[in-house]
């Protein structure tokens, strides 16, 4: 189920829950450990602001292409799965330590971006007082675990650099990707990237994050969600991905 919020830039994250509390009840077939939250832009800004206020709620986020400074003054102690986006060649501030008055990769000053960057690492035990350093990665000032290049099938010239961060803990839970040649805009490939990681994760009971594994099948069902992911994400929306439980399914196959 993709549902997406209208008018979101005037939703309070409070009341995204409360629609989301609703369709719990409406539909309790949804399985609520595997909620999730995307948006671009001003999307991502409001998706920012959920996994800020209410990361219990969801089993992982990702912004795409923004972020206004953190509202929160502490940093939330529930760590939640996210890959943030970002256009290289956007004239807008998508990257740490970047202005629209300068060039994409000048010196610019600290700003919104290093702020929200520096609570995310924070919140899930990558990095306690993260300061953006150019000399350890040019884009986001923080050497990563791993890094992996993603291009695009559709669009020629167009690829993805993701970098992996490990937690504390020693889970992946936190991903930065810089998408090359592309601008302040959405693409397919984005939101494919962002399913494959989202789609690990999930809530348990106890509230932790839990870590499908790699062959799981829940990785790549329904495809049906994939597609839908991809053409929400180009809207300038929030857009909450539920999936619904195989419970029924299941019992059918136990019976046949």
């Amino acid at each position: 189920m993709v549902v997406s919020v209208n008018q979101h830039v005037d939703r309070t994250p409070e009341e995204i829950v409360e629609l989301l509390d609703y369709l719990e009840e409406k539909f309790p077939s949804i399985d609520g450990s595997r909620v999730y939250a995307t948006g671009f832009s001003m999307g991502s800004v409001k998706t920012w602001a959920l996994s800020e206020t209410y990361p219990e709620r969801f089993a992982g986020v990702a912004p795409m292409s923004g972020s206004f400074e953190p509202e929160a003054t502490a940093i939330p102690e529930t760590a939640i799965p996210v890959i943030y986006f970002a256009g290289h060649e956007s004239p807008l501030t998508e990257y740490p330590h970047t202005s629209c008055d300068s060039e994409r990769c000048g010196d610019g000053e600290a700003g919104w971006l290093d702020a929200r960057l520096a609570a995310m690492f924070a919140q899930n035990g990558v990095e306690e007082d993260w300061e953006f350093d150019r000399s350890q990665e040019a884009n986001w000032g923080l050497a990563p675990t791993s890094t992996s290049i993603v291009e695009d099938s559709l669009f020629d010239n167009v690829s993805v650099q993701v970098n992996s961060y490990e937690s504390g803990d020693g889970q992946t839970i936190t991903q930065l990707a810089s998408v090359r040649n592309v601008a302040h805009e959405a693409t397919p490939i984005e939101a494919q990237i962002a399913w494959d990681f989202l789609s690990k994760f999930s809530r348990g009971d106890d509230g932790e994050i839990v870590t499908a594994a790699a062959d799981s099948k829940r990785q790549s069902e329904p495809p049906i969600l994939a597609i839908l992911l991809i053409a929400a994400a180009v809207l300038v929306v929030v857009v909450i991905v539920v999936t619904v439980t195989l419970r029924r399914r299941a019992r059918a196959q136990a019976g046949a």
